[in-house]
């Protein structure tokens, strides 16, 4: 399995290009240009990186409050504001935490911007397309504890795999480490709803990236979900989903996002 991509700061890179989108000041000027490309033809891909970001929180506290206290946080990227482990510790500060990447880089970003936070905050070097090593990765493993419920999210990281690679398969082989009671949420680019133009712009720009983009239709998004019970409002654009009316999220149709659960059998 590729350790990741190598460190070149003249090609774009997609967690870069998000963290530009999101305001974030880890990234380079390959990647403004390619987030400034996009934001040419796509005008209100800002705002739905935004809404993205929202429904993971949103999301994450969400578990939280269901009385789960431990989180694997797949394809994390770069740390920008309230992260993860910041959200769902207002809920609980007992919290813990671990956020996986496969790019160096952007792993040793994290590390050193979590450097000062306590031993309940883990980051981990490896692929979510190999779960069975990133499960079994000691970083996890130290503060994750199978035999209780964990969250599990990955969000606006799905659609850069490939169809070959089967992202349904690799969460369903996630979902079988998890116990009863954990719960899952997913987001993912898709072109349902946007015209052909638009995602040709879009798709464009990301072949000369460091990860290309597979748009998924909203059947293929929820099969995702298999063996999980979904939860209200089911899948639906990322700003619908339980929108906190003290936040107010851009609205976007460019892809899907939901939660569920896995049931007791």
């Amino acid at each position: 399995m590729d350790a990741g991509p190598a460190f070149d700061t003249s090609v774009p890179n997609t967690a870069r290009i998000y963290d530009f989108w999101l305001g974030g000041k880890e990234n380079f000027e390959a990647d403004r240009q390619a987030g400034n490309q996009v934001e040419a033809h796509i005008p209100e891909v800002r705002g739905g990186a935004l809404a993205n970001r929202l429904f993971h929180q949103r999301a994450a506290v969400w578990m939280a409050r269901q009385g789960i206290t431990q989180f694997i946080d797949l394809g994390a990227g770069l740390p920008t504001a309230d992260n993860t482990h910041q959200a769902v510790r207002r809920v609980n500060p007992a919290t813990t935490v671990v956020y996986v990447d496969f790019d160096p880089v952007v792993v040793l970003h994290a590390q050193a911007l979590l450097a000062n936070h306590d031993s309940g905050i883990g980051v981990v070097c490896a692929d979510l397309r190999d779960p069975e090593r990133v499960m079994a990765e000691d970083g996890v493993r130290d503060l994750i504890d199978l035999t209780r419920p964990c969250g599990l999210l990955a969000t606006a990281v799905l659609h850069f795999l490939t169809d070959e690679e089967d992202p349904a398969r690799i969460l369903r082989r996630y979902t079988a480490e998890l116990a009863p009671g954990s719960c899952a949420a997913f987001s993912h680019m898709s072109a349902d709803h946007v015209p052909a133009d638009k995602v040709q712009a879009f798709s464009a720009i990301y072949d000369g990236a460091s990860q290309q983009l597979t748009f998924r239709t909203k059947d293929q998004f929820t099969a995702m979900f298999a063996g999980l019970d979904l939860v209200p409002p089911g899948v639906v654009f990322p700003h619908q989903w339980n929108p906190d009316p003290a936040v107010a999220s851009p609205e976007t149709t460019w892809g899907y996002a939901a939660a569920g659960r896995k049931p007791a059998r």
